[in-house]
């Protein structure tokens, strides 16, 4: 005999994943980032609210999280190795005996060849997102080496150990947190927490970029004429195997 499950609906996965985080927000605590926690399931809702475009629900949680003394945006961009660092919300940790194996993981695949593998180099798009000369998620996480095709290419340094693969991989950092709330306060017309523009301009800051000005500019960076969450394109959070761009 042959069973045959349907597919549930995209609507159906996401009240289920809506189910689940409701039922951890209400039942974990503790603070080690490392770990499951009440702040890293309503920082994953938040994530989830803003895929179903639902604006207010994004921007709530999302500033629920900002407001956790638990978490905070850090001053510069030192804190990738350091899972004590405020700056995460949920970090997976690895070493040289218990992490990513056959250079598939982060480390391997992020350096370039030959310590890496050299498969994720900088695409031409994302190059041309940075000011070169500034921005300091460009000045002081990039490097150059060979890409799989022996092409020297630009890498991000977030991984370092292309050898033993032991770095460590953010899931969910409060910076995401200011950006969906950028995002969603834009998209509604709300301020909760923060005016969109604030968020932004201090992002910005802590890149070494001078202030955005004019308020149409935050449309532009989010991307223009998407209807979809596309807040990952304002900061440097690429290569966490959540957003390519």
């Amino acid at each position: 005999m042959e069973f045959e499950i349907l597919r549930s609906s995209l609507s159906e996965v996401h009240s289920f994943i809506a189910a689940d985080l409701d039922f951890a927000i209400a039942n974990l605590s503790g603070t080690d980032r490392t770990m499951a926690t009440k702040g890293a399931a309503q920082a994953l809702k938040a994530r989830l609210h803003l895929y179903r475009g639902e604006w207010s629900e994004a921007a709530s949680l999302a500033n629920s999280v900002i407001g956790d003394s638990n978490f905070q945006l850090v001053a510069d961009y030192s804190f990738f190795q350091n899972e004590g660092s405020k700056e995460h919300i949920f970090t997976l940790v690895n070493t040289a005996a218990d992490g990513q194996y056959s250079g598939e993981g982060f480390s391997g695949l992020f350096n370039p060849s030959p310590e890496g593998r050299g498969d994720a180099p900088f695409s031409d798009y994302l190059i041309s997102t940075f000011d070169m000369d500034n921005d300091l998620r460009f000045t002081t996480l990039t490097e150059q080496g060979a890409d799989a095709q022996n092409t020297i290419s630009f890498f991000t340094t977030k991984y370092v150990d292309g050898i033993t693969n032991a770095d460590n991989a953010p899931v969910i950092r409060i910076t995401e947190m200011y950006l969906t709330r950028v995002e969603a306060n834009f998209r509604a017309g709300s301020s909760t927490g923060a005016a969109p523009l604030d968020d932004i301009n201090m992002l910005r800051t802590r890149a070494g970029l001078s202030s955005f000005y004019p308020k149409f500019r935050i449309l532009i960076e989010i991307k223009r004429g998407s209807s979809e969450p596309l807040i990952l394109y304002l900061e440097s959070i690429q290569f966490h195997g959540y957003s390519w761009n």
